[in-house]
């Protein structure tokens, strides 16, 4: 294996440390795959830390590579590198977990019983959008305002 850059290491670490726990784990085990096949390089190195962080490099190198190089350049990938390419792509996404917007969060934690107020005397969504514009400086579109106020009813009505 050729050796890895101070700068190189870096930038393989601060991808496995943004990475999600599912793709640590895919790293890892990748990683204890190389160590197995590469048992008998361990007597080489002064420290088996060394050679540790190196086999983990090389798998972060690996999936790295895979995930975003890969498809980039026009060579020849086996079936198997572009079916391990897309099943690390698909625990991407899943592995997203999606948060609340800033203006979501506000209107949770200041404006949801206001709402619910204005709408139970009749408002139009557009109306209360107006009205908190006006009012409360805090700008919304009615249809996103509507959309968040419906599912913060829903978790609440769940949560009871």
């Amino acid at each position: 294996m050729k050796k890895i850059s101070e700068e190189e290491r870096k930038e393989l670490l601060r991808y496995f440390a943004s990475a999600s726990i599912d793709l640590q784990r895919d790293i890892m085990s990748k990683q204890t795959e190389f160590i197995r096949q590469n048992k008998h390089k361990l007597s080489n190195y002064l420290l088996r830390e060394d050679y540790y962080l190196e086999q983990l490099l090389r798998a972060i190198r690996r999936v790295h590579f895979l995930e975003c190089q890969a498809l980039s350049r026009k060579s020849n990938l086996s079936d198997e590198e572009l079916s391990e390419i897309k099943m690390l792509r698909i625990k991407r996404l899943l592995s997203k977990k999606k948060r609340p917007s800033e203006k979501e969060n506000t209107i949770r934690k200041k404006y949801f019983w206001l709402i619910k107020d204005l709408k139970e005397q009749g408002l139009s969504w557009r109306k209360i959008a107006l009205y908190l514009e006006k009012y409360h400086k805090f700008s919304i579109t009615h249809g996103y305002l509507q959309q968040v106020f419906s599912r913060i009813s829903a978790e609440n009505s769940g949560q009871n």
